[in-house]
């Protein structure tokens, strides 16, 4: 699996890293860090032609300025492998990033997430996923539900990470102008 996006900021990434860390000490979770680095994708894929991708995102990290994002509070995606998520809000220059993005990109996907098309995206910070039963979604909604989690997240780049074969890493990173 690959994903174009982008890494937390440090300040961000020391907070969700300690949310990460309580999950695991207090509920016994630990699969999220599958992927060792927070962050928030704007598009998954099996994989990607990555000779045009990576020209595509040096020229859109050319065109953009580095913004602000905000969190929105906490989020559960259902169904058989839950996922716990901090929500960010969707401003109209993350929401025109992505759009950009997914059009651009769109054509040398190989078998792209469907999740990350702009009309369906839910830009998110992912917390726990994988190896829930239902006590242990139950611990992590319980150990965090009453902490304010009010994050300012500066989005100065994009990125090609990856998760194959038990082995995660950063491909490449294009930072804005």
């Amino acid at each position: 699996m690959y994903a174009i996006a982008s890494l937390l900021d440090p300040v961000s990434d020391q907070t969700v890293r300690g949310l990460w860390e309580r999950f695991e000490q207090n509920c016994g979770l630990s699969g999220v860090r599958a992927t060792p680095f927070p962050h928030f994708s704007w598009m998954g894929a099996d994989s990607f032609l990555f000779e045009p991708v990576e020209q595509i995102l040096a020229e859109i990290a050319s065109q953009t300025d580095p913004f602000i994002v905000y969190t929105a509070g906490l989020g559960i995606f259902t169904g058989p492998q839950p996922v716990v998520y901090i929500a960010l809000e969707k401003s109209e220059q993350l929401l025109q990033l992505s759009r950009k993005i997914w059009n651009s990109i769109r054509p040398f996907a190989v078998v792209p997430n469907g999740h990350y098309q702009p009309d369906r995206w839910v830009p998110h910070i992912t917390l726990a996923y994988r190896e829930f039963e239902a006590a242990g979604l139950g611990c992590a909604i319980a150990d965090i539900a009453f902490q304010q989690i009010d994050l300012e997240i500066m989005v100065d780049h994009i990125a090609v990470i990856y998760q194959t074969e038990g082995v995660a890493g950063l491909k490449s990173r294009f930072d804005f102008r």
